[in-house]
């Protein structure tokens, strides 16, 4: 044999070798297809997860069902049962907004995962539940929710944080007190979130051209 050239492997030996490497890749899929996939259905229970089994009812109906209702039935619903309609309409704004949701994180993961991999995996889930949809509905409850959006100007989630302001505002535009909002409405002035110091100053200002009309200059 020629010194300069590599040994070459005769024919059988180097399909031998073929076959064994591509055996080897299949061994590694597997594992990581599995790896892939349990992670993709953990981030679905995570993130499109149902309604939990403390969904208040209401008429024999889950109140987040409700929420996908019409104008009309949303509104009659959300006075109906009252503030403690707030928690259920601040749940469905963190799970179902379109592009900062769980619902929508869930589908910007869904969209990156390999086409073979999707076919285990839950289709993401589409909800027009946004910002707008839960104003109105926190509106439909009338003033009393005011005290439940000034504890919620404080929630852990910017959409919770930014919706209650924007609420808030809504009411003072209406000629509804939020008088008792004013201190934290100060306070998310200076949240870590532009949106919520924006709805934040949105609603002050209302009170204050309101105050100033009326021949008020303190809050």
């Amino acid at each position: 044999m020629d010194p300069g050239v590599g040994f070459q492997p005769e024919d059988g030996e180097g399909r031998l070798h073929s076959q064994a490497g591509q055996a080897s890749v299949r061994a590694m899929r597997g594992p990581r297809l599995v790896l892939v996939v349990l992670m993709g259905s953990a981030a679905a229970l995570c993130c499109v997860g149902g309604i939990g089994a403390r969904e208040r009812l209401y008429e024999g109906k889950p109140l987040d069902r409700w929420l996908d209702a019409g104008y009309e039935d949303v509104s009659r619903v959300c006075y109906e049962v009252g503030p403690v309609a707030a928690e259920a309409i601040f749940t469905k704004l963190k799970r179902e907004h379109p592009r900062y949701g769980r619902w929508g994180h869930y589908r910007t993961f869904w969209d990156k995962m390999p086409l073979f991999c999707r076919k285990f995996l839950p289709r993401p889930r589409v909800s027009g539940f946004d910002e707008w949809r839960a104003c109105h509905a926190l509106l439909a409850i009338g003033p009393q929710v005011v005290p439940s959006l000034t504890v919620s100007l404080s929630d852990r989630h910017y959409l919770v944080r930014s919706v209650s302001a924007q609420t808030l505002g809504m009411f003072r535009q209406r000629g509804n007190n939020i008088r008792g909002a004013l201190p934290a409405l100060r306070v998310a002035l200076r949240d870590p979130d532009v949106t919520v110091q924006e709805q934040a100053a949105a609603a002050v200002g209302a009170d204050l051209k309101a105050g100033a009309a009326a021949g008020r200059t303190g809050w």
